[in-house]
């Protein structure tokens, strides 16, 4: 972060491929041997600026239960949770079937690749095995540590206030305007390096839902939900705005697909 405390990067619109990257891309960003992307963002300054604005030590678990969604979607498998004897000492948790991106999870820079230039930085799918030396694993974030601001754009409760409802059952994208507007009517302002947490409402829609829903979702690739609006401005925005992560509360987060 600059003094003027405006990201040390160029803009989106300098972000031309004139480099060899592609087009709208922030590899060269923080170096070209780098692995954290914008968690780069979460500096020492921030963490301590952020610090600053608790008032009432309020903890909140952002987690969803392990075992849900369930059935499992996108082909996973529910977690089986036992528990060993270890008798006369005690118990030990034994986890089966665990696929960290079932649940709460957060994505990896080695999740979504390129269509043309690979992965982040360039690299290939061979150079993501897992085992030491793996590039691109979420393990250089758990490494690092991610701490800093959060600000929570809660989408249903704005739209409610303007007589307007939600649908998480709806393909519907959300512009960054809205969310813009959101954030103003909550009196919240972005700062470079903040964490956006968008609600949507979709976890809490989901566990009303019943057995007959559940299994048409998890048997669907694709299926109707409301995310972000799938377009190079919300991209760009993102980018501009500094924001070292975006998390939300369904399992469609920067994209609306259709139905």
């Amino acid at each position: 972060m600059s003094d003027g405390g405006k990201p040390a990067r160029p803009a989106y619109a300098a972000l031309d491929g004139r480099d060899g990257t592609p087009p709208g891309a922030g590899w060269t960003a923080y170096g070209r041997e780098d692995e954290l992307g914008s968690i780069n963002l979460l500096t020492a300054a921030g963490v301590l600026a952020g610090a600053r604005g608790i008032e009432a030590g309020k903890v909140f678990s952002l987690n969803w239960a392990l075992e849900l969604p369930a059935p499992a979607l996108f082909g996973r498998r529910v977690v089986e949770h036992a528990i060993i004897d270890l008798d006369p000492a005690g118990t030990e948790d034994k986890y089966d079937d665990f696929y960290p991106q079932a649940s709460s999870q957060w994505d990896g820079l080695s999740h979504i690749r390129h269509p043309r230039h690979g992965f982040y930085q360039g690299h290939d799918r061979a150079a993501i095995t897992g085992r030491p030396g793996s590039r691109l694993g979420i393990e250089h974030w758990a490494r690092r540590g991610i701490v800093g601001r959060f600000v929570l754009a809660d989408l249903p409760r704005f739209r409610a206030k303007h007589g307007r409802e939600l649908r998480c059952d709806r393909s519907e994208a959300i512009s960054v305007g809205e969310i813009e507007a959101c954030l103003a009517h909550q009196k919240v302002e972005l700062e470079i390096g903040d964490i956006l947490l968008l609600r949507f409402g979709w976890t809490g829609w989901y566990e009303t839902t019943d057995g007959k829903t559940r299994a048409r979702l998890a048997e669907s690739d694709l299926f109707a939900a409301p995310g972000l609006e799938n377009v190079e401005a919300t991209a760009a925005w993102i980018w501009d705005r500094g924001l070292a992560a975006i998390a939300a509360d369904n399992d469609i987060v920067l994209t609306a697909i259709g139905d």
